[in-house]
């Protein structure tokens, strides 16, 4: 808590946070932050996921998880990250980014082919997911986000203020 993390020029790939005991939400596939200041930038995150065993606890940030932490993304790409699930009932949020709070900045950001392995109910914002954060996203791509089950956006909002400009969100399951 607290720290900063700085990633630049990096490759984040094929990474889990995975939990299969009776309680206990996954959040952060890739990236994990809580209650810190993370710049992340030059940098792909692909192939990581978010996996829960369990029917009572959701799956949250298959690529970056961010828990009341400021985070700076730029020139990067989250792709083909996953929330992967087992039996029924679990709720997904943020398959590639996931935010509960904190300052968000996303600047030339590529967002895309994030998806819902298997499983579960409910999937709220299979690019993004944003839940009173503060967020302004610049000339960013949401593309091809994707997910079986019922869906509630590429991008979802719950809380807190989302500001996009200059972005483009295009052929997800369901847009904004």
């Amino acid at each position: 808590s607290n720290s900063m993390l700085e990633v630049a020029d990096c490759i984040i790939v094929s990474n889990e946070v995975s939990t299969s005991g009776y309680q206990g939400s996954t959040i952060g596939g890739g990236v994990y932050a809580w209650y810190g200041t993370v710049m992340i930038s030059n940098t792909v995150l692909a192939f990581n996921s978010s996996y829960q065993n369990n029917a009572n606890s959701p799956a949250m940030g298959g690529a970056i998880g961010s828990y009341y932490s400021d985070v700076t993304l730029a020139q990067s790409a989250l792709s083909r990250n996953a929330l992967t699930t087992s039996g029924g009932n679990v709720q997904g949020s943020g398959f590639g980014y996931y935010s509960a709070g904190g300052t968000h900045l996303l600047r030339n950001v590529v967002i895309a082919g994030n998806y819902r392995a298997a499983g579960g109910n409910n999937a709220y914002g299979v690019g993004a997911y944003f839940s009173g954060s503060s967020v302004t996203m610049e000339n960013c791509t949401v593309a091809t986000n994707y997910v079986a089950v019922q869906n509630y956006g590429a991008l979802y909002q719950n809380g807190g203020s989302v500001r996009i400009t200059n972005s483009i969100i295009f052929n997800n399951n369901v847009d904004c």
